[in-house]
């Protein structure tokens, strides 16, 4: 287990360490904007034992993905793997800090999204790893996120 039981974060290699990034990346998109591991096996944990919705890692987990809120900023904090799976994650949960990542996320999505042309309805590929996925992964998995949010 990669999570560290006090903070709730999971690493990657390493208990409790940030995400990664690409190479070349790592100061464009920094890894503390960012919890995508810790909301992944949050999303694991919940699922493959629900009787944990209530620990105090999952609890500590919820707060550091309360305190890193989506926020679409193409220079550094746009990070779509972690929105996908922290909306996974809080829905699960509920709560006030699912209704204010809803909203906050619902927000950012709704005005960032391409409105006009031949790619109206989608997403444009930034981010932390946009430029890898381009715009099928963005639009396939923001649109799938905005689904979630209902």
């Amino acid at each position: 287990e990669l999570t560290d039981q006090e903070t709730g974060r999971t690493g990657y290699s390493k208990r409790g360490e940030r995400p990664v990034r690409a190479q070349g990346r790592r100061l464009s998109f920094p890894a503390e904007a960012s919890e995508a591991l810790t909301a992944a096996a949050m999303w694991c944990r919940l699922t493959l034992r629900p009787e944990t919705t209530d620990t105090s890692v999952t609890r500590a987990g919820a707060e550091l993905l309360s305190e890193c809120l989506p926020t679409w900023d193409a220079t550094g904090s746009v990070d779509m793997i972690y929105w996908y799976w922290g909306t996974l994650t809080l829905r699960k949960l509920g709560g006030p800090t699912w209704e204010l990542w809803r909203r906050r996320l619902s927000r950012e999505l709704l005005e960032h999204q391409v409105t006009g042309g031949d790619h109206a309805g989608g997403f444009r590929p930034v981010g932390a790893w946009g430029s890898e996925g381009g715009s099928v992964y963005s639009t396939a998995l923001m649109t799938h996120t905005l689904a979630l949010l209902k």
